[in-house]
């Protein structure tokens, strides 16, 4: 836990707020305005999909076109951080 927690902190504050200032020059101060109370929704329940949907169509304006594409898609892609885990939890093991 010790080990896994910095990995996790250092992803999301380093890998995506690098990506989304990169790529999207937005603010991941704003963002995390706007997505505070899916965040913690999200830590609740494992249903999250369609209130991220909703929230992107109304406080965001993304159309639903490319909303009910990239929920889905981003949801498996974004599995990889369970490979994070399983590689703390193999060493753990071991």
């Amino acid at each position: 836990m010790i080990t896994v927690l910095p990995v996790l902190i250092i992803h999301a504050l380093v890998t995506y707020q690098g990506v989304l200032f990169v790529f999207a020059k937005y603010n991941s101060i704003i963002l995390f305005k706007r997505f505070a109370l899916l965040m913690s929704v999200a830590f609740s329940t494992s249903s999250i999909g369609a209130i991220i949907m909703d929230t992107l169509l109304k406080k965001f304006k993304i159309s639903e076109g490319i909303t009910s594409f990239t929920i889905p898609l981003g949801a498996n892609v974004n599995m990889y951080r369970t490979a994070i885990m399983q590689e703390f939890a193999t060493v753990f093991i071991a």
